[in-house]
């Protein structure tokens, strides 16, 4: 992590948290549907980003989910085909962009060599923190790092907010 109080610790901070509203909405989500959480899913992908992905102009397609594909990347993503048993890639790559973790553009501009058939997303750089996150929290120490830092942080903010709101109506009836 980076030193105590710098911007990318509260924003990986944030993240973290981001990240435990999905794990919750995941294990809340109703499975009677039949269609499989896309979350865990993504999960793997943005883990991977973090060592794997080494240039990030880039693209991830959805024929790297396709088994059948010599350019798939499941093994690297450590996804296996029975988790991408009835799920919709173009779904599952729209969800990257939904989070903010991923762009449909490079710089602002789309590429003139996509073709329609293959939905193309770039990671951003929360994408790349999220995976970073995730790849800390393999290590028990950062866990319990994150989870105090998330917990304080979101309590003292509120703390915070409570005082200036008491300081300024206290002052408006003074």
């Amino acid at each position: 992590m980076d030193a105590p109080l710098g911007v990318t610790f509260f924003k990986k901070v944030e993240l973290y948290q981001k990240i435990s509203t999905l794990d919750k909405q995941t294990r809340r989500m109703d499975k009677k549907k039949g269609l499989p959480p896309l979350w865990p899913i993504e999960k793997k992908v943005l883990a991977w980003t973090y060592t794997g992905h080494k240039h990030l102009g880039s693209p991830i397609e959805t024929h790297h989910f396709e088994t059948g594909s010599p350019r798939n990347k499941l093994k690297e993503f450590e996804i296996t085909e029975i988790e991408l048993q009835n799920v919709h890639l173009t779904r599952l790559l729209d969800n990257f962009i939904v989070h903010g973790f991923a762009s449909d553009t490079i710089e602002g501009r789309v590429n003139s060599w996509q073709r329609p058939d293959q939905n193309i997303i770039y990671i951003t750089r929360e994408g790349l923190l999220v995976g970073e996150i995730l790849n800390e929290l393999k290590n028990p120490f950062y866990k319990i790092s994150y989870w105090i830092w998330g917990k304080l942080w979101g309590h003292f903010g509120a703390f915070i907010l409570l005082l200036l709101l008491f300081i300024g109506i206290s002052k408006l009836f003074s």
